[in-house]
């Protein structure tokens, strides 16, 4: 029996000695940003700054850059704070920090940037006027010839004229808005868009007599027959009322229907506004021939008015 124990235990030392231990995982040390984006934004450009590990997203203009939806590609068991997906707000630089899958970690800086919004290349020259004279003065600009014109009373002084200047938007002017000109030569203004670019107008002033009175409107009112004026005064609202004769019968802008026979003339009352529109008439008289008519009117205090003149009746 004794050899057999023997083979035995070597039996059993001889499989001890063949089990191999199995080697131990060596986790991954990658902790950089494989690639990131700003979800939901296009035309978005991104760079990155090695030496100071900054990632800088470039956003359209006008994007709201408060509520961004940040996306960021990791290596495998990598993780990040915050994390992938997260909704940030990107009004200054955030720091993301990568955690690799053996616990080692390195943090970035993300900072996003608006697009700024195309320089205007507006420059225009859109009004010119002397508001310090009285009238006012507005001169006229030729956009295609950029000249502009302005005529002033020969009384005012051609040598210290402040014009008041309105320009395209975000748009400047030499010599500025405001300020004092000789005016005896023509002047070059120079309207300077946000671009840079540049537009020139020639301002000509020149002094003239002006007339002392202007016509502002002139009216006719009557029909078809024979219409005559006698009286007029100036209303409380500004308007007028007409008093005269009328043999018209209703035509014309008469609206008001004489009394008597076709022949007959009655005293006609046209109430207009200060613009001389017609805002009512009335016809008052009898039934003689050719004798009604108004020759003075005033007005009460009730807000009507008295009428005098001729009436002929005939029994």
């Amino acid at each position: 029996m004794k050899p057999i124990t023997t083979i035995l235990l070597s039996l059993i030392v001889l499989v001890l000695s063949c089990k191999v231990s199995e080697p131990e995982t060596v986790k991954s040390t990658k902790k950089e940003i494989t690639s990131l984006q700003i979800s939901g934004i296009a035309n978005a450009t991104t760079t990155y700054d090695e030496p100071t590990k900054t990632y800088t997203i470039t956003v359209p203009t006008g994007t709201n850059i408060k509520a961004l939806t940040l996306a960021l590609n990791l290596p495998t068991g990598a993780t990040s704070v915050p994390a992938t997906g997260s909704v940030l707000d990107f009004t200054n630089p955030i720091v993301c920090t990568i955690t690799a899958e053996d616990g080692s970690t390195q943090k970035y800086t993300i900072r996003v940037v608006v697009q700024a919004a195309p320089k205007s290349s507006q420059k225009q020259l859109l009004s010119f006027s002397f508001d310090e004279l009285n009238p006012v003065v507005k001169a006229t600009i030729n956009q295609t010839t950029f000249e502009i014109t302005a005529e002033i009373p020969a009384t005012a002084n051609l040598k210290a004229l402040k014009p008041n200047i309105t320009l395209s938007d975000k748009a400047s002017v030499s010599p500025t808005s405001g300020a004092a000109q000789d005016f005896t030569n023509a002047v070059k203004y120079t309207v300077t868009a946000e671009d840079g670019s540049k537009q020139e107008y020639a301002v000509t002033v020149k002094q003239v007599n002006q007339s002392t009175s202007t016509q502002i409107w002139d009216k006719a009112f009557g029909g078809s027959g024979s219409d005559g004026l006698g009286s007029m005064i100036a209303t409380p609202d500004g308007g007028f009322l007409l008093g005269g004769g009328s043999r018209s019968r209703t035509s014309g802008n008469k609206t008001a229907t004489n009394y008597g026979d076709f022949d007959n003339t009655n005293c006609w009352v046209v109430k207009i506004n200060a613009n001389g529109e017609m805002v009512w008439d009335k016809a008052f008289g009898g039934s003689g021939y050719n004798g009604d008519f108004l020759r003075s009117m005033i007005a009460t205090s009730d807000g009507g008015f008295l009428l005098g003149g001729d009436l002929v009746l005939i029994n």
